[in-house]
């Protein structure tokens, strides 16, 4: 049976593929308003398989099992990524999906990854952390993916941060007459739902992209149990790709460091052969 953790969970993963979206806008905010007791296991997995070879104790699965890499995922040309074990709830919490202690052998079919990691120093998970509740220092990476899997490419180049919040205040989701720059972002006040500020930041150098992101802010909706801060945007790196990922709102003012360290993650488990397009 799947856990009301799994289904909230899953509520706020539908509500990110929404509001990117702008027949989606209504019902992504809609959606995103559910409390989140839990933490998703991400597009590979869906509910959690049962298996004899869970975690046990202090050990997880096998005792070399979180230094091994999983199966590498094809998200672009320039970007094919082998992420570690440790860093991922769902192989951890399935021993990477075993059968019969033997770990499977051909990639999933899916084309985009998600990981987490933990600030403040940015490591995966541990005996403790994989079996808790989606907690305030976590940061899930719920989706890379390539922009042409979202359906952009030369003839509908991907949005920019700026035309996302545009599309939030023609839709009269944001207010544009309300709005003060925190954290280097500039935030505008919800127009229908006056607990979300809707923040942008246009970049400049060597890391010249754009991020747009959705913030939980006070008076919270009632039951809501982990205000969020989800960032969805689009960058023309590694060929094109989108990344979507939250945190804790209480965050926000280390956004950067989390964007930041996204990259510095995905560049060193490319096992794809460098390229000019390659950061």
């Amino acid at each position: 049976m799947v856990s009301l953790a799994s289904r909230c969970a899953e509520s706020v993963i539908r509500s990110l593929e929404l509001f990117k979206r702008p027949r989606g806008l209504l019902l992504g905010l809609a959606l995103a308003a559910l409390p989140l007791s839990g933490h998703a296991q991400g597009g590979r997995s869906g509910q959690l398989p049962s298996t004899s070879n869970g975690i046990a104790g202090d050990t997880i699965c096998r005792s070399n099992w979180p230094n091994r890499m999983a199966v590498p995922i094809k998200i672009t040309d320039s970007l094919i990524v082998s992420v570690p074990v440790k860093y991922i709830r769902y192989e951890l919490l399935t021993c990477g999906a075993t059968a019969n202690g033997i770990p499977r052998d051909g990639p999933p079919s899916s084309k985009s990854i998600n990981f987490d990691f933990f600030l403040p120093n940015l490591s995966g998970f541990t005996v403790k952390s994989v079996r808790e509740p989606f907690s305030v220092n976590e940061v899930h990476v719920a989706s890379v993916a390539s922009a042409a899997q979202a359906g952009f490419g030369p003839k509908r180049p991907a949005p920019d941060s700026s035309e996302q919040i545009k599309n939030f205040i023609n839709g009269h989701e944001a207010n544009p007459s309300k709005y003060r720059d925190i954290d280097g972002l500039r935030c505008y006040e919800g127009g229908i739902l006056k607990n979300r500020n809707f923040c942008y930041s246009r970049r400049t150098g060597q890391d010249a992209h754009a991020i747009f992101l959705i913030v939980d802010v006070p008076p919270y909706a009632r039951g809501l149990v982990n205000p969020l801060m989800r960032a969805d945007y689009y960058s023309s790196r590694y060929g094109g790709i989108e990344i979507n990922w939250w945190a804790n709102a209480e965050n926000l003012p280390h956004w950067r460091d989390i964007d930041a360290q996204i990259w510095r993650l995905l560049a060193e488990w490319n096992v794809a052969r460098p390229t000019k397009a390659a950061p």
